[in-house]
């Protein structure tokens, strides 16, 4: 069978973001459900099972190397992975300190307010 790695992945059931591990257990799980030796009481079905059982070891064969490409972020380019570090001296966004300079405005124009009240 020759074929791309979606249609290799496709065939095992998975989709084209699944990892080894992923692979390697949908490549278990198939395989167990269809071992011809479970099809013993009927040719046709032992039959049809042993195609089918040639066809999940080729595309498992294809992908045992097989790793899935890096996330993209919405920006399009590749995920650098873990975590974004802020250094403290950016703690605060801009939209933090508007909310700042907000309240200490408010805070001073009550107190022009009471002390010309007074």
């Amino acid at each position: 069978m020759t074929g791309t790695v979606e249609q290799y992945l496709r065939e095992l059931g998975l989709a084209s973001t699944a990892t080894p591990e992923e692979i390697r257990e949908a490549y278990r799980d198939l395989s167990k459900v269809w071992h011809p030796d479970r099809f013993g009481h009927d040719p046709k079905l032992r039959a049809k099972a042993d195609e089918r059982l040639k066809a999940i070891n080729d595309a498992y064969a294809k992908l045992k190397d097989y790793t899935p490409p890096p996330a993209k972020t919405a920006a399009g380019r590749p995920h650098a992975g873990g975590a974004r570090i802020i250094s403290p001296r950016r703690s605060f966004m801009p939209k933090d300190r508007m909310w700042i300079v907000a309240v200490a405005l408010a805070a001073l124009v009550t107190l022009l307010l009471v002390l010309t009240a007074l």
